[in-house]
C-alpha cells in the first residue's frame, strides 16, 4: 500500500549580524570542581493530583578529603499539616538521633526543625545557593518544583519557578520576592532537566556565585550510560563494593506517619552515599574543566575529553561554505532510524548489534576528519557512481572495512521506492509531531543523502539496483 505524506528536511541557518558585538564570556574556571559544601534534600507530598508538600529532610554536608560528610541534619514540614501529623513529627524528632558525622561543640544530637518551608528557604536553601554550594538530590527537578510558590513560562520553553514571595502592601497580594532569584527548569528530555539560577530584580550583587544544581541520577547516567532508580543504583554500587544502604520498603501513603518519615530520611542518607560513590567514579576522569553539575550525558564527558586534547569543533576549525553545510544538514537524521512500521505492535529480532554509533564512527575513520588540518569537498560524482555499481554487484564488499572510508560522501539522489530514513508526521492525530522511520520512499524532487544511508537503501531492494547519484561531494582531508 502506497501512502503519500509530506516529508520534512533539515536546513542550515546562518546567523547574520551587521557588527560583531564585543562581549565578555563569563569564566567559571575559578569555581571548584566540587564545592566545599552541598545541600542534599528530599521531600514527600500528598498522593493526590496536586502533590502538595508535607515534609522533607535535608543534610548539609562538608567535603572532607575525597568524600562529603554530614555536618547538619534537619527536617522541615508544611504549615498546612494537621495537629496529629505535627505530633507524629514531634515524636519522630524526640526518638531520633542525628547522623551528623562531623565533630563539633556543642554536638548536634537532635534534628534541626523548621516549622515551614519559607523558613527553610530563608535559613537553609537560599544561603546555600548564595554561597555557591551545590544543591543535590535524586530527581532533583521534582523536589525543587515542589518548593515553588508559583511559576512563569520561560522564553526558552521551560519554567521559571518562584520559590519565595513577599507581601505587596499596596495590593495586599503575595508577589515574587524581588530580592530572591527564580529557578529555571528546562527539560532536556523525559529524564534530564537543566536547572539554573535566575537573577533577582534587585540586589543582584548579593548573588555573586552561579547556582549549582546536581541531580545524582543524571551524573550517574553520564558516567554509565543508563537510567536506573535510586534503589537500583544502590544495588549496583553494592555489587561494586561500595558501602551503601538500600531504600526502605514502603508504599507512600500521602500521610505523615513514622514509616513515611523513616522512608524519606533514609532516601536523603543514601543520596549522600550515592553522591560520594558517584564522586569517586567521576574523579577517575581527569577532566578539570568539567564540573559534575555540567555532566548531563556521556556526550558531556566525551566532548570534554576532546577539548582537553585541543580538538576543536569542525564548524569552528574549518571554513566550510554554507552550501556544504546545507547539504550536510539535509542529510542529517539525528538518532538511529531502524523502525519500518510505527505505532504498530509487530514481532522484531535484533540482527545487527554491532551497528552502533561508535562502530560506524570507527569504520568511517571520522577521527581523521576531526584531527585534519583542513578539509575539502571535491566533486566525486563519477567515483560515487562507480562505487555504487560495484557494491550493487558485490554487496559483500560492505564487510570490507578498508572500503568504509569511501562511504564518506553526500549525494543528490532521486529515490524510487528505496528504503531511506524519512522524517514525517506518522500519527494523523498529531500532525505537528515528527518522527523518523525507515520507509519506501519515492520523490520526484532529488534529495541529498549521506553515503551510508544510500548504500543501505540500495542494499534493501530485492533487485539490488542502486540509484546513481546525480551529484556527489566526497569529504577528504
Amino acid at each position: 500500500m502506497s501512502e503519500h505524506r509530506d516529508i520534512y528536511l533539515r536546513a542550515h541557518t546562518a546567523k547574520h549580524t551587521d557588527k560583531p558585538r564585543g562581549h565578555r564570556e563569563r569564566s567559571d574556571l575559578s569555581l571548584p570542581r566540587w564545592p566545599e559544601r552541598v545541600l542534599i534534600f528530599d521531600t514527600e507530598t500528598r498522593t493526590d493530583v496536586h502533590q502538595r508538600l508535607m515534609f522533607g529532610f535535608y543534610r548539609l554536608c562538608r567535603l572532607i578529603g575525597d568524600r562529603y560528610v554530614c555536618e547538619t541534619e534537619g527536617i522541615v514540614y508544611s504549615e498546612d499539616i494537621t495537629k496529629e501529623e505535627q505530633n507524629q513529627i514531634g515524636t519522630f524528632v524526640l526518638n531520633t538521633l542525628t547522623d551528623v558525622q562531623m565533630k563539633r561543640f556543642p554536638p548536634q544530637v537532635r534534628l534541626q526543625v523548621h516549622r515551614s518551608f519559607p523558613e527553610f528557604m530563608a535559613k537553609v536553601f537560599w544561603p546555600a545557593v548564595r554561597k555557591g554550594w551545590m544543591i543535590v538530590g535524586f530527581n532533583l527537578a521534582f523536589d525543587i518544583s515542589r518548593l515553588s510558590r508559583g511559576w512563569r513560562r520561560s522564553r526558552k520553553g521551560g519554567f521559571r519557578l518562584i520559590l519565595s514571595e513577599q507581601l505587596d502592601y499596596k495590593s495586599r497580594t503575595w508577589k515574587a520576592h524581588p530580592y530572591r532569584p527564580e529557578i529555571n527548569l528546562e527539560a532536556k528530555d523525559a529524564r534530564t532537566t537543566f536547572i539554573t539560577r535566575g537573577v533577582p530584580r534587585f540586589r543582584k550583587d548579593e548573588w555573586p556565585n552561579p547556582g549549582r544544581f546536581l541531580d545524582v541520577g543524571t551524573l550517574l547516567f553520564s558516567l554509565f550510560d543508563k537510567h536506573m532508580s535510586l534503589d537500583q543504583w544502590c544495588a549496583e554500587f553494592q555489587m561494586k563494593g561500595y558501602a551503601i544502604d538500600r531504600k526502605l520498603e514502603h508504599e507512600p501513603s500521602g500521610k505523615i506517619t513514622q514509616s513515611e518519615l523513616r522512608y524519606c530520611r533514609q532516601d536523603v542518607k543514601i543520596t549522600q552515599q550515592l553522591l560520594n560513590a558517584a564522586k569517586q567514579e567521576f574523579d577517575t576522569h581527569r577532566l578539570p574543566s568539567l564540573r559534575p553539575d555540567q555532566a548531563y550525558s556521556p556526550a558531556s564527558i566525551a566532548k570534554t575529553y576532546m577539548r582537553e586534547m585541543n580538538i576543536m569543533r569542525p564548524l569552528a576549525k574549518f571554513k566550510i561554505p554554507d552550501e556544504i553545510l546545507g547539504i550536510g544538514m539535509q542529510s542529517y537524521y539525528d538518532g538511529r532510524a531502524e523502525c519500518h512500521i510505527r505505532h504498530t505492535r509487530v514481532p522484531v529480532m535484533r540482527l545487527d548489534f554491532v551497528s552502533q554509533y561508535c562502530t560506524v564512527n570507527t569504520l568511517l575513520r571520522n577521527w581523521e576528519i576531526l584531527t585534519a588540518a583542513s578539509v575539502e569537498f571535491p566533486d566525486a560524482t563519477e567515483d560515487v557512481r562507480r562505487l555504487l555499481r560495484m557494491i550493487a554487484h558485490r554487496p559483500d564488499k560492505c564487510f570490507d572495512r578498508e572500503l568504509w572510508p569511501d562511504f564518506r560522501f553526500f549525494a543528490l539522489v532521486r529515490p524510487d521506492h528505496h528504503i531511506f530514513p524519512v522524517r514525517a508526521p506518522y500519527n494523523d492525530k498529531e500532525p505537528d509531531r515528527l518522527n523518523i522511520g525507515l520507509n519506501y520512499l519515492t520523490s520526484e524532487e532529488p534529495i541529498w543523502l549521506a553515503g551510508p544511508d544510500i548504500i543501505a537503501g540500495g542494499a534493501s531492494r530485492k533487485t539490488g539496483r542502486y540509484e546513481a547519484g546525480e551529484t556527489a561531494w566526497q569529504n577528504s582531508h
